[in-house]
């Protein structure tokens, strides 16, 4: 058993981080400048660093929005890549002020049980909590709506199949070389109180064929999730470590959506049980990868909701966005995932109109699945 001990690494050097290529003065406290994610009243190098640090768990940032460079509505590693850019002049905008969107970075004091993966059941291995994070100083460096347009895509093999012991079968996205990131529900029953047994974990080749079956070891889910009588999924995430090296597979990267993200593209991937009521994952032993594609819909601090068709089997597939730009010969594209699906959220008797919804990454959940010193496998 391995221990997690790896450091964030930054791909601009810490010499570089107090170059600046642009300044402004201070602006009234509703507006920030474009592309001064720190919040220093300056444009440069060190900002881009700020934002790869946040995205890496080293801390809750000053101010959500300001890290949202290209007002997307979502802080992702493009919006370091951009800043990059910028700061080399290959991306000829000029220093403007923007809009604050009064974002609230969720970071709160979180307890996580730990459960082997393999046997499940009711005993635990451990338990840790994970305090907030300190805030940022310069003293540091299941609905269908409509038709179902959801498409096969075997090109996706980021994402995995979960089948568990007894109870069916979910979904799952790599987020690190031994970290898979899932729902909770994937991973503890809440009606018999124990851990759900994981029988393997299948990532896909690019054909669409299993490339091999990995060996879960640990299952990491919030104490909230386990203690939550009214089941409303507001904790519905979790993690699964793996003892196989998953670094020749692509990886999702993990975001926070600030509120100016509702009407943004979306993408769930996964592998659903029918699409378009006809079964297409009977087979444990052939999964297929399905894509949907719409748009965030809602947002409150916990949950994203959507209107991107998702069925039995989607659970605890990513919510992502894809961003790519391309400055000469360069081009950078990123699958960035902004939470993770859950559940359909409505009131059927009362006539309310369903969306899928998923947990709403933040602070909190950076800091669970990037910077997590409990991470075993």
């Amino acid at each position: 058993m391995k221990l997690k001990r790896k450091l964030a690494s930054f791909v601009v050097a810490g010499f570089i981080a107090v170059v600046s290529c642009g300044s402004l003065a201070s602006s009234a406290s509703s507006q920030h400048l474009k592309y001064d994610a720190n919040g220093d009243g300056e444009v440069g190098l060190a900002d881009a660093v700020y934002v790869r640090q946040y995205l890496s768990g080293c801390f809750d940032p000053k101010n959500l929005d300001f890290c949202d460079v290209d007002r997307n509505g979502i802080v992702s590693l493009m919006d370091a890549e951009k800043i990059e850019y910028h700061c080399i002049g290959l991306l000829e905008e000029n220093d403007y002020y923007v809009n604050d969107n009064n974002t609230n970075t969720v970071n709160s004091n979180l307890t996580y049980y730990v459960y082997d993966s393999k046997i499940g059941g009711k005993n635990k291995k451990y338990d840790y909590t994970l305090s907030p994070l300190e805030s940022y100083s310069k003293s540091r460096t299941m609905g269908v709506f409509g038709k179902d347009d959801r498409k096969k895509d075997p090109t996706c093999n980021g994402v995995v199949s979960i089948n568990c012991v007894g109870t069916g079968y979910g979904t799952g996205f790599i987020i690190d070389d031994h970290v898979i990131a899932t729902a909770a529900h994937c991973l503890y029953n809440r009606d018999t109180h124990e851990a759900i047994a994981i029988d393997k974990i299948s990532v896909l080749g690019s054909t669409g064929n299993i490339k091999f079956d990995m060996t879960p070891v640990e299952s990491h889910i919030p104490e909230q999730f386990m203690a939550d009588s009214n089941k409303n999924y507001d904790y519905d995430y979790a993690l699964i470590t793996v003892k196989e090296d998953l670094s020749s597979f692509p990886h999702f990267e993990i975001g926070a959506a600030s509120n100016a993200a509702v009407g943004q593209k979306l993408k769930i991937s996964g592998f659903p049980g029918s699409v378009n009521d006809e079964i297409v994952n009977g087979d444990a032993e052939a999964p297929v990868i399905y894509t949907g594609e719409g748009y965030i819909t809602k947002m409150d601090d916990i949950r994203i909701l959507t209107n991107i068709d998702a069925t039995e089997g989607n659970s605890g597939s990513p919510m992502y966005i894809e961003e790519n730009i391309k400055i000469g010969k360069d081009e950078v594209s990123y699958k960035t995932a902004v939470s993770v699906f859950s559940s359909t959220f409505g009131i059927e008797e009362l006539g309310i109109t369903y969306d899928n919804r998923g947990v709403r990454f933040t602070t909190d959940h950076i800091h669970f699945y990037k910077a997590n010193p409990n991470i075993k496998w």
